[in-house]
């Protein structure tokens, strides 16, 4: 395994288990995040100190619809890789408060430079749906 689809995975392991400093080790001070523009809270660009805003964004969504370390696996799998970029297929799972689930394929671009994750491109086969997911799961009430 090459040294930056390591570190891609790691980077990926942190992210489910919620590992913030381990997540910031690993992003360069600069690093840059392009998720699709549909996705509350979270969807967009952002870049630098501006994705610790998109961190916690991103966690207030998933983390009330992944109640458990096994529904945040998103089940990695590198599928190609240079000397700069990795690319990973993972699944984005959750299951609201009703029971309804969302289960979407993303293929994400992570440019790994100078020993640190840069760049981060999120394509999920299904946006709208997600959007959609996350939207409704946000208006439900707490019990």
């Amino acid at each position: 395994m090459k040294a930056n689809e390591k570190l891609v995975l790691d980077m990926i392991r942190a992210v489910e288990e919620r590992d913030a400093e381990r997540i910031l080790e690993i992003y360069d001070p600069d690093v840059e995040f392009h998720w699709p523009p549909s996705l509350p809270g979270y969807g967009g660009t952002f870049r630098g100190r501006d994705v610790l805003e998109m961190n916690t964004a991103f966690t207030d969504a998933w983390d009330p619809l992944q109640l458990s370390d096994e529904a945040r696996r998103i089940h990695p799998r590198v599928v190609a890789s240079n000397d700069e970029e990795v690319v990973v297929h993972y699944h984005q799972r959750g299951t609201d408060r009703t029971g309804r689930s969302c289960d979407s394929e993303v293929l994400a671009i992570y440019r790994v430079e100078n020993g640190k994750v840069s760049r981060l491109q999120m394509f999920y086969f299904e946006p709208e749906k997600v959007a959609d997911f996350l939207r409704a799961a946000s208006s439900q009430p707490v019990q």
